[in-house]
Formats: structure tokens, sequence, C-alpha cells
């Protein structure tokens, strides 16, 4: 059963890893079959509640965790198909599409995002519809809406190659979720400004970073806004370039920059709206300067001009140190 589990290059399945990481808080590789039992038991419990019912349906449509007409006994089967069929047959001659293991299922959008339904096909080997993929990748992906923030009524969550980068972030979005419905426990908060929402965790995840012995070297990340949404499926790559990941390194080290971040934050006051002193609102707020580097999403460079111009240049003679840490940026 160790190294069942693994990461494969795949958003999707790699964020459920990183989540098994985060509750079993052991690397992947030592996962053993107490854990994953425990952590199916715990998955079935957690999304037979209200609020995560209404939100795997822009995950897994139509599927057992959320399809209100699905009979109890076919719910069951399929549980048990996607979280406890380790042992299930092989398919004769077909691979998994995620790790190139044996293929054990035929996927269909109910139970793996983005593709086509149990009985839709546009193209398929052999004439048989569906996506072949292994048990284990199955049920690591079965995990992933933990950490996908539900932001303008789509899952966002990350993505990146380097395993140190996905456990830290995947960890911010995983707190941060159970924190939204904690306090909304009906439903899942709808945030805005998806930029923002990755600039933020990411400026913590730097913070926590630079406190303790687990220093992260840049690196490219990837911010994946999708959905699975039977009516629209859409997905989007909100690329950050390594170069803004030093930028921000250089710049949490200086006042000057930590104050023109804080005050790139938007007052719920300034649109006319009664601020509460230590408030968030419910949708997030949004931080100018974080949209700003969202540009690079775009595939565009690093926009260090950009930013000079329109937050560090009118500040270079008025705050102490601006002049100097813009032109380290230069």
């Amino acid at each position: 059963m160790q190294g069942l589990i693994r990461y494969v290059g795949d958003p999707f399945v790699d964020t459920g890893v990183a989540v098994l990481e985060h509750r079993i808080e052991r690397p992947c590789q030592d996962f053993d079959a107490h854990d994953l039992a425990t952590q199916a038991a715990a998955l079935e419990s957690l999304y037979a509640t209200k609020a995560w019912i209404g939100y795997l349906s822009v995950h897994f449509p139509n599927s057992c965790w959320c399809n209100p007409t699905m009979s109890s006994a076919n719910r069951e089967v399929q549980r048990k198909r996607l979280l406890g069929s380790f042992d299930h047959p092989r398919l004769a001659g077909r691979s998994c599409v995620y790790c190139q293991r044996p293929a054990q299922h035929l996927g269909d959008k109910s139970t793996v995002p983005l593709v086509t339904g149990a009985d839709t096909m546009t193209s398929s080997p052999a004439g048989v519809p569906g996506l072949p993929i292994c048990s284990a990748c199955q049920f690591a992906m079965q995990f992933y809406p933990l950490a996908a923030l539900k932001v303008r009524g789509q899952p966002l969550f990350w993505w990146t190659p380097d395993h140190n980068w996905m456990y830290a972030l995947t960890r911010e979005f995983v707190s941060r979720l159970a924190k939204l419905i904690e306090g909304t426990p009906d439903q899942v908060t709808n945030l805005r400004w998806p930029s923002t929402r990755l600039f933020e965790t990411l400026a913590n995840v730097l913070e926590q970073a630079a406190s303790s012995d687990n220093q992260l070297s840049p690196a490219d990340l990837v911010g994946c806004h999708a959905t699975n949404f039977g009516s629209g499926p859409d997905y989007h790559e909100l690329r950050i370039h390594k170069g803004i990941i030093e930028f921000l390194q250089l710049g949490q080290s200086h006042p000057v920059f930590r104050r023109i971040r804080d005050q790139a934050w938007e007052s719920e006051a300034k649109k006319g709206k009664k601020e509460q002193p230590g408030a968030e609102p419910a949708g997030g707020r949004r931080n100018s300067l974080y949209e700003e580097l969202g540009k690079s999403f775009s595939g565009a460079e690093v926009p260090h001009a950009a930013i000079l111009k329109r937050f560090f240049r009118p500040q270079a003679s008025k705050q102490d140190g601006a002049a100097a840490f813009r032109d380290q940026l230069v």
C-alpha cells in the first residue's frame, strides 16, 4: 500500500495528494492502508454536510456526493469504487492517463473533472467512452475540493511541480476553506478577486518560511481557476512566474514595501459602506498591488515598470527607504 498515492503532475490529482499529506501529516510515500481507510471514512462524513453537498456540484456533478436523484444503493456502490477499490481488477490493455500504472476504471465527469459524461463520447480508444484511471489517482482526486476556495463561483486551487510549495500553499487553502465553512455551515462563501486571493496566500507562506528553517526557493506557481459544472465547464491557469516570487521575497524584508502593500488594501468605506473594525467583507477585500501583479497571469513579463510607476515612484520622496527599494527592483 505504501507508495500507492503519489504526485503525478496533474493539478487535480496533485492537489488531492497534498491535501492528504496535510491531513495525515506524513509524506505520501509513507501512507499505509489504515491512513487511507481513515481518510475515506472522514471524507464521506464531511461530504454529507449541507455546505459540501452544494459546493460539490461544481466539482463532481451528478456524483454520489451531490446527486439528489441517485438511489442510496447506487451512492454506496460509487463511493466504494471511488474510495475503496485499490484491489479492483485491471482493465486489459489500458493505462492510467495520470500515472501510467494499469487502469482500473473508466472515469466520467461525475468523478473526474473536465471530461465527458458516462454516456457521451467525442472520441475514445476502441469506441468506449471514459477516461482510463487507476484507483489511487481516482482516490486522491476526490480530496482536491478540500483545498479549492470558491472564487467568483468557481474553485480556485494551487498547482506546482515543486512539492514543498505545493504542500505549503495547499495547507493555507485547506485552512482558509475550513474556516469559511465553519463561519457559514450551510454554504461555502463565494469570494472575489482571484488574483488577490492567490497573492495574499502566497504572502502568508513567504512570511512563515522566512521565520522558520523551512526556506522555499523561488519557483513557478499556477493558480487553477476551474469549474466542472455541467452547463459551463471551464479552466484557466493563472500563472505566477518565479520572478514575482523573487520580487515578493525581496519586498517582505523592506518596511516600505510592507507599508505600500498594506495601503493597497481596499477599504469598504471607500465604497460608501460602513466598515466594522477588523471586519472583512464576505467576498474578501481587493488589494490593488496584488491585482497589478496579477497582470502577469496573461503570460507577460514581470510588470516591474508598471508597479514602480503606480506604487513606488510616488512614495520615493515621501518615505525613507522607498527610493533604495525602487532602485533594487530596476
